[in-house]
Formats: C-alpha cells, sequence, structure tokens
C-alpha cells in the first residue's frame, strides 16, 4: 500500500513507467480509499495551484533587521554565567577528586607533590633550574 501511495503521489509530479501506471490503475480500480485519496489530492493541488502568499510591506525589514540585531548584554552575561559555572563545576570536582585521593587540601597535594619529603622537593628544585 506505501508503494502504491507513492505512485500516486509520483503521478501527479512525473510521468510514470507503462508498468507503473498499469500498477497504479489497476490499484486504483480495486481499491476504493487510494481512488478517494487521488480525488482528495487532485483537489488539493486545485485549489493550492493559485495560492499566492501575501505578506505585509514590512516583512523583509523586520526579518532582516532580526537577523542582523548585535548581541547585547544579556547575551554576554548568559553565556558567561554558562561557562562559569561550567568551569566552577569542573574546578570542584578536581579538587573533591584531589581531597578523596590524597586526604587533604595541602598546597603541595594540589600542585602533586605529596608524595615528596622535603629533601626530594629541594633537590627536584635544584635540578629543574638552570
Amino acid at each position: 500500500m506505501k508503494y502504491l501511495r507513492k505512485l500516486l503521489i509520483r503521478s501527479f509530479e512525473e510521468d510514470l513507467s507503462t508498468d507503473e501506471q498499469q500498477r497504479l490503475t489497476e490499484a486504483l480500480q480495486q481499491n476504493e480509499a487510494l481512488l478517494e485519496e487521488q480525488k482528495q489530492i487532485a483537489d488539493l493541488r486545485d485549489r493550492l495551484s493559485g495560492y499566492k502568499p501575501q505578506f505585509s510591506g514590512n516583512f523583509v525589514d523586520s526579518v532582516l533587521s532580526k537577523t542582523t540585531q548585535k548581541t547585547t548584554k544579556d547575551d554576554f552575561v548568559v553565556l558567561f554565567k554558562r561557562i562559569a559555572l561550567t568551569g566552577a563545576a569542573a574546578i570542584a570536582a578536581l579538587l573533591l577528586t584531589i581531597y578523596f585521593t590524597d586526604g587533604s587540601f595541602d598546597l603541595n597535594t594540589l600542585y602533586g607533590l605529596s608524595d615528596y619529603t622535603p629533601d626530594e622537593e629541594l633537590f627536584t628544585f635544584l635540578i629543574s633550574t638552570p
């Protein structure tokens, strides 16, 4: 039935092959619902053929003004809030991860030096400076 409906719609737009036209004709003779649908489509096409949409005189100007509007301060505030909240959530997740893995918020823990002894920190500092 789906194939026949596609054939019916295509028959209004383009010429069908002889095989397709024969199938559609047979289906229209056997199926009253398909024949009724063909009549409805033909009627709708006739009604819409003369339709000309009417737009107001300032339609083009109003559409163009909306597309060329500058971003307002409110747009930046909303964008900043989204970025700031996302950044704050990422920082909070990082701090919680550090706290749960090392058990504190010590400055050395935040730098990733929690496993070093003070001698190792000094040695690492002295070697890394030229």
